[in-house]
């Protein structure tokens, strides 16, 4: 059985390098384009694999939505399972990279630090729009375990980093049951994120940050009073 996992867990890892050669490659391609004519087609390509499976997906639906022909669309990407591939790579690299470098790490307060995730988050949502209905349709996809690899292939150590590295959890109230805490915070949060992305939808206009950031604050606030001494 331990030689039939190491087996897999190293067909993961060469398909992971591999899928990582093609995503560079296909990011030197794709910089010569007109970045709004990219984002376009990765938008499109977002909601049509957020909305859809692969087999039920459309190219017609996306080269339409994004504006461009199909010839060019598949001048860029080999076929469909090639754009679902690298839309695969390009999400995850995406959040993970905006993630390390706009993260404040010096920051000890564990609610400053959620409230940075949500607005880089909101920010990373305000431009691609189905990133995370996206990347929520990725996570079901896969196997826990294959995701857990994946994600630690691209970034090491980078979950338990962004709610622990200079986190000051004496902060909290003694006696708290922290996995339920943790629970409730999230839950805040994610509904907050959800109700934000409605409005963003139904408007189809441009995000209030200052306004975003004081009513975010407003909830932070309140689960500081309820959870910390």
């Amino acid at each position: 059985m331990t030689t039939l996992v190491s087996c897999d867990i190293m067909r993961l890892t060469e398909v992971v390098n591999t899928n990582r050669r093609k995503v560079f490659e296909m990011d030197e391609l794709l910089k010569n384009m007109n970045p709004e004519k990219r984002d376009r087609i990765i938008n499109a390509s977002l909601e049509e694999f957020g909305n859809n499976t692969f087999d039920k997906a459309s190219t017609n639906n996306i080269v339409k939505n994004a504006g461009i022909s199909k010839g060019l669309l598949f001048h860029y990407f080999e076929n469909k399972k090639g754009l679902r591939d690298y839309l695969e790579k390009y999400v995850i690299k995406t959040v993970i990279s905006t993630l390390q470098n706009e993260l404040d790490w010096e920051e000890t307060d564990f609610f400053n630090r959620l409230k940075q995730i949500a607005l880089i988050k909101g920010r990373l949502t305000y431009r691609f729009p189905y990133i995370f209905k996206f990347f929520t349709s990725l996570i079901e996809s896969m196997d826990y375990d294959a995701l857990l690899k994946y994600r630690e292939d691209f970034a090491p150590g980078l979950m338990e980093k962004i709610y622990t590295h200079n986190i000051d959890y004496t902060k909290f109230k003694a006696g708290l049951d922290m996995e339920k805490t943790m629970k409730i915070i999230n839950w805040v949060i994610e509904k907050y994120s959800l109700d934000l992305l409605d409005t963003l939808k139904k408007t189809k206009g441009t995000w209030d940050y200052p306004k975003i950031n004081q009513e975010f604050e407003e909830y932070m606030d309140i689960l500081r009073e309820a959870f910390y001494r």
